[in-house]
């Protein structure tokens, strides 16, 4: 006796492939068969959250945008970090893996105009010699969240202190499209009153540049080092509302 059938496979590394198993009964190996195909995608989780932005109009004319006549808008920026992390990925580099699953940019391309608001000459026309990806490239976007970092902004740190750095410019650019965000969910779903769970948990980390914790100045955890962001989360829309990082220096 033969059973045969089909399912879809997809390792992280390599393209979709559709793979046709046969089974013989009592006999082995088992025999598989791997085609290509060109119209699957692992990342087709990502429909409903494209159509809440797109119903909700969420990444429509943001802060800023006006500001800029070329080049990418903060809309797809911002796109293209909320994919990164929705999928799981970690690095900035890895919306080319994004980019290299030709399923998900054409289901991208077409929803654009109606993520952004825009009609799709206009998208293109952003870009000098013509558009070639569908999502920023990975030097794109850390020049774009570059710019909300000031770099000379920690140097007026006080030792011994917990200390919250000034935003930058481009940072109360990205909280208005934030705030803009916010509101457009609020409104969507005629909340009327909101809750705001506020929370700060130290991230341990190794990184160079991290400071000491107050665990490790008190003893509890020795030579700790790490950030403290205060987070406050609003569970009415299921959002995070607004959050800070505490820059301090213990010992």
């Amino acid at each position: 006796m033969t059973t045969a059938f089909s399912c879809y496979h997809h390792d992280n590394t390599t393209t979709t492939q559709r793979v046709n198993i046969m089974i013989v009964e009592k006999s082995f190996p088992i025999k598989t068969e791997f085609s290509p195909l060109q119209d699957t995608t692992p990342f087709a989780g990502v429909l409903p959250f494209l159509k809440i932005l797109s119903d909700g109009k969420i990444l429509h004319r943001l802060p800023g945008e006006r500001l800029r006549s070329q080049g990418w808008l903060d809309g797809q920026m911002v796109l293209a970090v909320m994919l990164l992390n929705l999928l799981g990925f970690d690095h900035v580099s890895d919306i080319d893996r994004l980019e290299d699953d030709r399923v998900l940019c054409r289901i991208v391309g077409k929803v654009e105009p109606h993520l952004f608001g825009r009609r799709r000459c206009t998208l293109d026309g952003r870009h000098r010699g013509g558009r070639k990806r569908t999502f920023p490239s990975p030097r794109s976007i850390r020049d774009w969240l570059e710019r909300c970092h000031d770099g000379a902004a920690g140097k007026r740190r006080v030792r011994g202190e917990a200390w919250i750095p000034p935003p930058s410019v481009a940072l109360k650019r990205l909280h208005r499209i934030n705030r803009a965000m916010i509101h457009r969910q609020v409104k969507r779903k005629n909340l009327t009153h909101l809750t705001i769970d506020i929370d700060a948990t130290i991230i341990p980390s190794g990184k160079r540049e991290c400071l000491s914790t107050y665990r490790a100045a008190n003893g509890t955890v020795p030579f700790e080092k790490g950030y403290q962001p205060l987070m406050g989360y609003c569970p009415e829309p299921g959002m995070i509302v607004t959050n800070g990082l505490n820059i301090h220096q213990y010992c």
